[in-house]
Parts: C-alpha cells; structure tokens; sequence
C-alpha cells in the first residue's frame, strides 16, 4: 500500500505543527504565571488561589477531551481540528483581554479544550491515512513534534516577555491558531485530498467489513454515514463522503475478512448522523456574519475597555453597568449576549448557515452526551483532588475524599450506563482486546515517571548549582527534554522490526535506570560535564515509548473508534501525571521532614529528590513489566503486514 498524497501529507503536517503549537503554549504559561497573578489582583504569595489558572487548563484538556474523540470519529478528523483551533483561538482572545480570575480562568479553560482536542485528532489522522504496519513511524514523528514544542515553549516564552507583557504571549496565539485553521480548511478542500482527508475511505471500510462464504460487507463511517450489504454471490463495499463509493465483489470478501484480522472485535454500527452534504455558494450568510462581527467587536470591547471610550461622556454610557457593578451588566455586555443568542437561533433555522450547528448537534447526539458528562465528572473530581493538593500537608486537596467519593458514583453510573446506551461514549467491544486496555495501563505511570523529571529536575538544580537562576534551572530539564522526540522517532521505526512491547519496555526500563543514577546525585553533581549522559537516557527511553503504544492501541481498537481510543490515551498519561506529581511529592516531603536536621536542609531536600526519583523509576519499571505482558500480543510491523495485506 502506498503511502497518503502529498495534500495529506500537508494536512497532517499542519496537524502536527498545531500539536506542538499547544504543547508550547502549556510551558508558556508557568513563565507568565507571575504577571497574570498581578494583573488579576493576586499577589506573589497568593499562589494558592492562582491554582485555577493551571488547574482549568487542565480541565479543560482532560476533562471533555473523550467526547472531542468521539466526535472526531463520527464528524472527521479535519473539522474537529480546524474547530479545536477555533476555540484554542478563542481561549486566547478571552484570556489576552482577562481583568480578573474567572475570566482568566474562563479563557485557560478553553485554551485546554482546544489544545487537547488537537491532539487525539491528529493521531487518529495518521491511523487514517497510514496502514498499520507504516504507522509507527508517523506516530513517532507526531509524538516528537508535541515534545519539540514542550521544549521551545519555555523560550518562546521568555522571548516574548523579555520585550513585551503576559498578553502578548496569548495575542500571537490567537493569530497563529487562525491561520493554521485557515490553512487546514485549504488543504482540505482540494479536489486531490477529497479520498485522504478525514472520510477514512475505502481502507476503513475494508478494515471494518467481514464476509462469509462468497458473501460480503464492507463498511465505513464517516460523518455518520456509509453501509454495505451483499446478497448472493455479490458485495458492495461503500464510503460516503463526497458521494463518493467504491464497489467490490464477493469473491474479495476474503481480502475484507484478513484486513479486519488485526481487530478482533468489529467495528460498532453508528447511527447515521445526518449533516448536511457541503455545497457551493457564492455569498456567505451575511447576516451570521454581521451578528458575529458585532458580538465580537462588543465582547472585545467589554474586556478591554479603551479609556478613550470608557471617559467619554456618550460612549462611556455603554460601559456603565445598568444595575450593579458587574461589567457584564453593561449594555455592551448585553448587546454581545443578543448577538450570540442571534447567531445561535440564525445558524439552526438558516439554509445555508456560516456555523453548521445543525451538523454539530447531531454529531453530539451520537457521541453520547450523557456518558461524556459523567466520565467529564470523573476525570474533574480525580483532577481537582490532585491538582490543587498541598503535598506539604496531603496527597489530596482538603475535598479530596468527598471528591473522590463522588468521582467513584459517577464511575458506577457510567459503566451501568455504557452497558444500556444504545451508542454509548466507548463503543461496545472497543477496548475489549488486552493490547486496547493495556496501552491506557502503560500511558498511566509512563505519565506517573515522566512528571517527576518534569517537575523535580529543576527543582533539583535550583536546590544546588544554580539557586539564582531559575533559567539555568530550566536548562538542566532542557537536556533531558530535547532527547524525547529524537527517541520517538527511534521508537517509531523500531517498532517496524521489533514488537512494540519489547521496544516499550526498553525505553522505559532505560528512562529507569537513568532515574537511578538521578537519586545519586550530590549536591555538586551537576558542575560535572558526564551529568548530561542519564538525562539524554531518560529523555531517550521516554520517547522510544511513545509511538509504540499509540501504535499498540491504534492496532487493536476499530478504525471507528481510533479518535476516541487516541484521547483515552492522552487523559490516562494526563491522569497519571497528576496522580504521580502527588503521590510522589508527599512521599518525598515525608522524607525530607523525617530527614531534616537543624542547619542541614540541603541533606533533607536530596534525600528528598532521592525519594522522588526513585519512585519515578519504580513507575518506570512497572510500565516495561506492564507493556511486555499486555501489549506483547501486538507483534511487529512485520507480523502485521502480513495480516493486511
């Protein structure tokens, strides 16, 4: 099988220059975290209450990030990336024109649901345009690209607030996001992608279809459409996307069944979701786009509240708030709500509507609304008791327990509910293959070890060589960081010719060994040139992991579900960072009073690091022992050619 045309390259190339675009802006923020806390009204030593300004990010990038998945795999790939994009660009625009916390908070939320949504989209894109036995090495260079952009991310950011402020960091955000949507939106509407991009095809279809004796089905769903039936000694294969199909005999049903060898479990029937088929047209709706220049103009307006406007004796009427002191109140406020509640009413009774509304509710019917709130419940329980815990004091926030206790009801709701929804959030059968569940095991404390180096490495520094210079802190991390995506890429072709679990656990057991020598270190170590080695082994073990267990999970789970299965995987790496940043920094912080001696905090604070990284290599050494016995069922490129083909 040949590899995807050159316009999918291109779209899959902007896909993953949007991943690593998100994945800087993450970074950015710790930088900046200082400026926004003043520019809100919080001080230095208030940094407690500016938990929420990371802690909603990540909300927002874990929380609705399944139900992103799932709608990317009954709308398409390109449409949740270009939307992604559109509210990444959103987020930005709320968060730049922020005066207090909950609008700051407000915009970082939404900057997390369109960064996370980038990214099991674009992982499923390559499952879609590669076959499984070229996927590795896409996958790899996708998983680079993201690590790329963690390590830039600290130095872009302190290159814009080295000649400009805090908002200007979200304000180049807000632009770059629209042009990469743009530029997704082009790619995708030429006529030579119309097979490659984001309908899935024929190749769907054949992974998806079955046959018996010289009877065959082949099936595709894409945008919530396609069928195929046989009868007699006859099959039809069918895609629709476009009105595109393609047709095949019966006599092929056989290639149909070893194409679908590498699942297990078929892929589950999807209601059709009804969206409109694209058209041409000349003019855009006008009048959507004049209720939505206005209402944007009025909300940015209201948030940044231009003094030559607000003191004007007429114009400043519309920022005078008409009961209250609440600027949302204004008539400006006011007229911004009418012209979204206008858009809103024009865009699902308009024929020809600038926002597909109508095509989006109907893919959010069937994503499972009701199973995407209570596994969002979960996830902002398990979220909140870890991410806003004071180590020093508990693993958990003070409300941990309660919000543990309501995260384990709505675990319970879920699984009755998935179990009786006539299209439930995971498709039944989905994760039913051992490689499909064990790869969200392995993703969970690779999360678990990976925060620690994370986290613990500049802390490190700055406890000994470099205690007044935060950036030559950073550094140190830098080393471990620019090893990842080199690793990925390794790991990436490796996986070609050796099973993804014996590459998986090779780089993790590397990454553990390197956090040994790490829990040696002294308080001089680092003026050592050699001090490099075990920072670039566990930088390199990391990233030989992460394509082949995307490509493990890719492998064994539908091409139907592949979007949702791709954000499962993102959430458990997620989830487990922050359960292992917890866990590990009370373990450490025990040690380190149970240690400290009056006069000798240094000796407390290594033995507490001590303490951290090796807990974060035990986490390592439990992902290889996890991989070689869950995912040693997946085999090698090799082995699986031969099953395709």
């Amino acid at each position: 099988m040949t590899g995807p045309a050159a316009g999918s390259r291109t779209l899959l190339t902007l896909a993953a220059v949007a991943v690593a675009f998100a994945a800087a802006d993450t970074y950015v923020v710790v930088l900046a975290l200082p400026d926004m806390m003043t520019t809100v009204g919080l001080g230095v030593d208030e940094l407690q209450r500016a938990a929420p300004i990371v802690s909603g990010f990540l909300l927002g990038y874990v929380a609705v990030l399944p139900l992103v998945g799932r709608i990317a795999d009954l709308r398409g790939r390109v449409p949740v990336l270009v939307g992604s994009l559109v509210v990444f660009a959103l987020g930005s625009l709320v968060t730049a024109l922020a005066f207090d916390l909950p609008s700051v908070v407000t915009g970082r939320f939404l900057q997390g649901v369109g960064g996370g949504g980038l990214v099991p989209a674009t992982l499923a894109l390559v499952a879609d345009l590669y076959p499984p036995h070229r996927r590795a090495v896409p996958l790899g260079v996708v998983s680079a690209v993201q690590e790329v952009g963690s390590v830039l991310g600290p130095l872009y950011g302190a290159l814009v607030l080295a000649v400009a402020d805090w908002e200007a960091i979200f304000w180049l955000n807000l632009a770059v996001a629209l042009v990469l949507a743009a530029a997704l939106r082009t790619v995708r509407r030429r006529p030579t992608d119309a097979r490659a991009v984001d309908a899935h095809g024929a190749d769907r279809g054949r992974a998806a279809g079955s046959s018996t004796g010289s009877e065959g089905t082949a099936s595709s769903d894409h945008g919530g459409r396609a069928a195929g039936s046989s009868t007699g000694s006859e099959g039809t294969a069918s895609s629709d996307h476009g009105g595109r199909a393609a047709s095949a005999s019966g006599e092929h049903g056989g290639q149909a069944a070893s194409a679908s060898e590498r699942v297990e479990t078929p892929a589950p029937e999807v209601e059709p979701v009804e969206t409109p088929a694209p058209t041409r047209r000349a003019f855009p709706d006008v009048l959507s786009a004049l209720l939505l220049l206005v209402g944007t103009a009025s909300a940015v307006l209201l948030l940044a509240e231009p003094q030559t406007l607000v003191t004007d004796v007429e114009l400043g009427l519309a920022f005078v708030p008409l009961t209250g002191e609440s600027r949302w109140l204004t008539p400006l406020a006011l007229a911004a709500l009418a012209c979204l509640v206008l858009l809103v009413v024009r865009s699902l009774t308009a024929r020809r509507p600038l926002l597909d509304l109508r095509g989006w509710a109907a893919s959010l019917r069937q994503a499972d609304p009701l199973g995407s709130a209570l596994l969002a419940v979960v996830l902002a329980c398990v979220i909140l008791t870890f991410a806003s815990a004071d180590p020093a004091v508990s693993t958990f926030s003070p409300a941990g327990p309660w919000l543990l206790a309501a995260a384990a009801v709505a675990a319970v709701v879920l699984v009755l509910h998935l179990r009786r929804a006539r299209h439930p959030l995971v498709p039944r059968g989905a994760m039913a293959r051992r490689p499909a569940w064990g790869s969200l095991l392995v993703s969970f404390f690779v999360g678990a070890a990976l925060i620690a180096a994370l986290v613990d490495i500049p802390v490190y520094a700055r406890l000994t060589t470099y205690r007044d210079s935060q950036l030559d802190a950073a550094l140190v991390l830098v080393r471990l960081l620019v090893a990842i995506p080199v690793g990925a890429i390794l790991g990436g072709y490796a996986a070609r010719r050796v099973p993804v679990a014996l590459v998986t656990a090779v780089g993790m057991l590397a990454s553990a060994a390197g956090f040994v020598v790490m829990s040696q270190w002294g308080a001089r170590t680092l003026e050592n040139p050699l001090v490099t080695l075990p920072l670039l082994l566990t930088g390199l073990g990391f990233g030989l992991a992460l394509a082949p267990v995307n490509a493990a999970l890719l492998d064994a789970t539908p091409a139907s579900a592949h979007g949702l299965v791709s954000a499962l995987a993102v959430v458990a790496r997620m989830v487990g960072m922050l359960v292992g940043i917890s866990v590990l920094s009370a373990v450490g912080l025990r040690r380190y009073y149970a240690t400290l001696t009056p006069g000798d905090e240094l000796a407390a604070a290594l033995n507490q690091t001590e303490t951290i990284f090796l807990g974060a290599a035990g986490c390592a050494v439990v992902a290889a022992v996890l991989a070689l016995v869950l995912l040693r069922a997946v085999g090698t490129s090799a082995h699986r050619v031969v099953a395709v083909s």
